[in-house]
């Protein structure tokens, strides 16, 4: 419906908007999950906005994880042939100091280039790129803990897909939060990646 599209396009407005914030960190560089003021009110939390070029130049500090950004930024070139990929969530072990993360933890969050007439070209279309969308083919062939979400699909379901990725891209082993990443994929494809 055109209220569920309107929704869905203000809820990735908001995701994709960039905050001006002053970082409290407990790691240099690494925003904490939860930002608050003076007062204790909350005045930022994840995913925090971040182009491509700055996130790739503060985490692929050594050899393997540039090999890890590198991998990734070939597995979005490759989506970008068949969806229009708008951002990414990063988050996990590559979104902190760890030296040595075994992966890039991100969903893709998309928009169809064209409407499906019915189940079964959508079905069609998912068997043909079924080596770049699902999270089995792309931890097989890019060596990545990746997902996708179509941003078309009803709004009670993409929150409750956001807020079950928010836990996951969020969380420490001991149960306490961290900072993850909202990245423009637009930040990626200008050049300015390289």
């Amino acid at each position: 419906t055109l209220a569920s599209k309107t929704t869905v396009a203000k809820f990735a407005g908001l995701i994709v908007e960039r905050l001006e914030l002053e970082m409290v960190e407990k790691q240099p560089g690494i925003p904490p999950a939860i930002l608050f003021n003076a007062d204790q009110r909350v005045i930022g939390t994840s995913p925090y906005p971040c182009p491509w070029i700055e996130f790739k130049q503060r985490f692929a500090f050594n050899p393997q994880r540039r090999a890890l950004a590198e991998k990734f930024e070939a597995w979005v070139g490759s989506l970008v042939t068949i969806v229009a990929p708008e951002f990414i969530w990063i988050g996990g072990s590559y979104a902190s100091d760890k030296p040595d993360p075994n992966d890039l933890d991100a969903v893709l969050f998309y928009r169809y280039r064209q409407p499906f007439a019915d189940p079964q070209s959508h079905a069609a279309f998912l068997n043909t790129h079924r080596a770049l969308l699902p999270p089995a083919a792309v931890k097989r062939d890019y060596g990545l803990d990746c997902a996708c979400v179509a941003l078309s699909m009803p709004v009670e379901r993409l929150i409750a897909i956001s807020a079950e990725w928010t836990m996951i891209l969020s969380g420490n082993p001991d149960g306490s939060r961290r900072a993850f990443y909202c990245i423009p994929v637009a930040s990626m494809l200008d050049g300015a990646a390289t």
